[in-house]
C-alpha cells in the first residue's frame, strides 16, 4: 500500500497500513447485512433484511470496501498478486471466527465463477480464499459442489435494479449429497447487495442444505 519495507513476517501489508484498514464491527450488527447499530449489544436482523426474503441464514464481512481495500482486492483478483492472499485470509478468518460457530460448519465452498472468467484469469480468486480459510479453521472444503452456469455479466457493472435479474438461475449444485442436511459456508471476496450470495443460498437450500452461512473479505454497505 505504501511501498515501504514490510515489518510483519510472511505478510505484505505493513503495520502502519494495516491500521488504516477499516475493519467492521462484530458487535451490534445485523446478522445478514452487517449494518451497525450504535449502542446495541449482540446482533439483530434489520428491517430491510427482515422483509427482503433473504435465503442465507447469516453473513459476515471483515472490512469496509473503501478505496484502499478496493485496490488490494482488485490487485489480487485481476492482477494475480497472490502474495496478498495471506493478509486477505487473515481478515476473513478473524471475521468468521468472531461471527460463526466453527465446529458447526460442515462444508466450505467458494462462490463459483463462470468457465470463461476462470479461463480468462487463469484462476478463481474465491476458490483460493476459501481453500486457505478451510485449512486455517480445519473444516472440509470443496470447489466442485456447485458451478456457475449461463453468461451473467459482472455484478460490478450493473445498477441495483439489474443485479437481481442478472444472477437468477445462474447456480447449479452438482453434488446434492454433499450439502443435504448440512451447514454450508459460502466464501466470496466482496459483498455489495448480497444478491449473488442470496441466489447461491437459494439453490443450496433447494438441494437440501440445512443452513447457509456466507462470508466475504469486504462489504460495501449501502445505507
Amino acid at each position: 500500500m505504501c511501498g515501504c519495507a514490510v515489518d510483519r513476517p510472511d505478510r505484505y501489508i505493513c503495520s502502519d497500513c494495516l491500521n488504516r484498514i477499516p475493519f467492521l464491527e462484530v458487535n451490534g450488527v445485523c446478522r445478514c447485512c452487517a449494518r451497525h447499530a450504535e449502542g446495541l449489544d449482540g446482533e439483530f436482523l434489520c428491517e430491510e433484511c427482515r422483509t427482503s426474503h433473504i435465503q442465507y441464514d447469516r453473513a459476515s464481512s471483515a472490512v469496509d470496501y473503501n478505496d484502499d481495500v478496493r485496490a488490494l482486492i482488485s490487485s489480487f483478483k485481476f492482477k494475480a498478486r497472490f502474495w496478498l492472499k495471506k493478509d486477505l485470509v487473515d481478515w476473513l478468518e478473524g471475521s468468521v471466527r468472531s461471527r460463526f460457530k466453527i465446529n458447526e460448519i460442515d462444508l466450505i465452498i467458494p462462490i463459483p465463477s463462470t468457465f470463461f472468467r476462470r479461463w480468462n484469469r487463469g484462476y478463481s480468486q474465491t476458490a483460493m480464499l476459501a481453500k486457505d480459510l478451510a485449512e486455517r479453521i480445519k473444516r472440509p472444503y470443496s470447489a466442485s459442489t456447485m458451478r456457475r452456469k449461463g453468461f451473467p455479466k459482472p455484478q460490478s457493472a450493473l445498477d441495483v435494479g439489474d443485479r437481481h435479474t442478472n444472477v437468477i438461475d445462474t447456480f447449479k449444485v452438482i453434488r446434492p449429497d454433499a450439502v443435504e442436511g448440512r451447514t454450508v459456508l459460502v466464501v466470496d471476496d466482496v459483498m455489495t447487495t448480497g444478491m449473488t450470495l442470496n441466489e447461491c443460498a437459494s439453490e443450496l437450500k433447494l438441494n437440501g442444505a440445512k443452513r447457509v452461512w456466507c462470508c466475504s473479505v469486504a462489504r460495501s454497505i449501502r445505507i
